[in-house]
């Protein structure tokens, strides 16, 4: 009868340094410059932000608007957990969700998040920019916003149900 053979026993490896420190979380995804060859395309005022009128309130119209859009179902989705966060007349948020809130009140990961962000800023719903006055001057900010060519789908759509 022969002996059992013995495993080699492994040698532990190198151990992990120090962890990094976190980065502060960012709304979007990160982008790359876009190339010379690219040219805006005769899509672009199509995706301008649409200019609300006095009987209009943002919110309401950015919660239709969304909903008639031919949006994915998760990009609507991150869209709607949005608004809550947003001011009802102007869109503008003061306070922007992480990717891991809005991963949270949406139930998609982390990164599904970042790349609905991103689509809904390429198709003219979500702006990003830094407030120039006031007290929280420097501060960036996101704004929901409607484009023009969807606002008008919105009105029409609300102007024949009447």
């Amino acid at each position: 009868m022969t002996s059992p053979a013995t495993r080699p026993v492994p040698k532990p490896g190198p151990r992990p340094g120090p962890v990094p420190a976190a980065r502060p979380p960012v709304l979007s995804a990160p982008t790359t410059a876009p190339s010379p060859s690219a040219a805006p395309t005769a899509a672009s005022p199509l995706i301008a932000p649409g200019k609300l009128r006095r009987d209009e309130v943002l919110r309401a119209m950015y919660q239709r608007g969304i909903r008639l859009s031919r949006m994915l179902p998760e990009t609507r989705l991150v869209a709607l957990t949005l608004l809550p966060y947003a001011n009802y007349k102007s869109g503008l948020i003061k306070h922007v969700p992480t990717p891991e809130q809005l991963a949270y009140g949406t139930g998609l990961a982390r990164g599904q998040v970042l790349v609905h962000i991103e689509i809904l800023t390429q198709r003219g719903w979500l702006t990003q920019q830094v407030l120039h006055s006031g007290p929280t001057a420097g501060q960036e900010v996101i704004q929901l916003r409607i484009p023009a060519l969807a606002l008008e789908q919105i009105r029409q759509k609300r102007d024949h149900a009447d």
